[in-house]
């Protein structure tokens, strides 16, 4: 049933999957390519996370209350997405309690997820979170562009530059 409810859709580098202050209408399933998830502040790009092949990308604040996303999704190479909409997933709570355990559960990785990303903003050096980074996800090092790496680091490029010098 859920697999009748997906849509694939396809975008090019620089193509939007949300827009900031559009509504949120679907969940996306990530099946080639890497997303960058930010916010804009002060006129500059705040990068918010990186997201890559086998993982669900929303703004789930827009999506759950179907208000203006805060969030801006941007493809950083050619892209393409499995997504469900709003609509379609209602349908499919309905029909069958495994569904609903499936939306819980991707929610609750949204949730942890967002909280490591908190805490590490809070507690880490910039240091310790490039090597959280490069633990991660090192394949992201080399797929996107380093002044966006630097911006999720909330450090400078020349800073970043100069960290990696030092590694």
């Amino acid at each position: 049933m859920l697999e009748q409810k997906h849509s694939l859709r396809a975008f090019k580098k620089g193509e939007y999957l949300i827009k900031q202050d559009k509504i949120c209408e679907a969940i996306s399933f990530i099946t080639q390519g890497i997303f960058v998830s930010y916010f804009k502040a002060d006129s500059k790009k705040r990068i918010r996370g990186f997201f890559t092949e086998g993982n669900y990308i929303s703004d789930y604040r827009s999506f759950l209350t179907q208000q203006p996303a805060t969030t801006i999704v941007q493809a950083a190479e050619d892209c393409e997405v499995l997504q469900i909409s709003f609509k379609h997933l209602e349908e499919c709570y309905t029909l069958d309690k495994a569904y609903e355990r499936w939306g819980r559960k991707m929610v609750e990785q949204s949730y942890v997820a967002m909280f490591d990303r908190m805490q590490s903003l809070s507690l880490l050096t910039y240091k310790e979170r490039y090597l959280q980074l490069q633990q991660k996800t090192p394949d992201v090092l080399q797929r996107v562009p380093q002044y966006m790496i630097a911006s999720y680091l909330g450090i400078t490029p020349e800073a970043l530059s100069r960290l990696r010098k030092k590694m």
